[in-house]
């Protein structure tokens, strides 16, 4: 008991003096590395440890151990270090997911738009989709011109590549999935079969023109 009464701790009130700033009554405790210590500094000043330099009375203080440094209360310390810069405000408002349009979820989520089954069109739902992903083939729909019909009538092969000029169009400006009415609706007459055949006449004309 009478031991605990005397024993000295090793906790003291000291100053730090900080270019024109100083902070009074901070605590140090001597018996912990003097890395502790600095992370005090740093969590009142902004000067990270790494880049800071503590000194008290021309020695400069380590991080492992206070070495010849006799730590009293009252004693006035010396750090130098800049502050690191506090990061700035975006100049840009912050955009959360549910407030983007498709066209804007489809840009940010970099993800590719897909197409709804409509019951037997999940094989030419994957043709076209994997069409969209060729980039020759959308530079060369790029420079098409002509509608869906050409003089009044139904081509296959100028039908259909007008119908995917423009569905993929549409693929690239949006995020959910989009029905293909406007190949199926255009070409229901000719047969699935036929839309097949007219995509691979289209694929033909394509190539040959690139």
């Amino acid at each position: 008991g009478n031991h605990s009464r005397n024993e000295v701790m090793p906790m003291y009130k000291v100053k730090v003096k900080w270019g024109k700033v100083k902070f009074d009554d901070v605590d140090l405790d001597s018996d912990e590395p003097p890395s502790l210590f600095k992370n005090v500094l740093f969590s009142l000043s902004g000067v990270s440890p790494d880049r800071m330099k503590l000194m008290i009375k021309g020695q400069t203080v380590k991080d492992d151990d206070w070495g010849k440094v006799k730590v009293q209360s009252g004693m006035t310390f010396m750090m130098m270090g800049s502050a690191e810069a506090l990061p700035e405000t975006p100049t840009e408002k912050t955009m959360f997911l549910e407030d983007m349009t498709d066209a804007e979820l489809a840009t940010a989520l970099e993800m590719p738009c897909g197409l709804k089954n409509l019951g037997n069109t999940c094989y030419m739902n994957a043709t076209l989709q994997c069409l969209k992903s060729v980039p020759e083939l959308r530079g060369a729909l790029d420079h098409f011109q002509g509608g869906i019909t050409l003089h009044d009538t139904i081509v296959p092969s100028h039908s259909v590549t007008a119908g995917i000029d423009t569905l993929s169009g549409m693929m690239s400006h949006c995020s959910k999935s989009l029905r293909i009415g406007i190949i199926i609706v255009t070409v229901l007459p000719l047969g699935i079969g036929s839309v097949c055949v007219a995509v691979a006449l289209m694929l033909d004309l394509m190539m040959n023109r690139l």
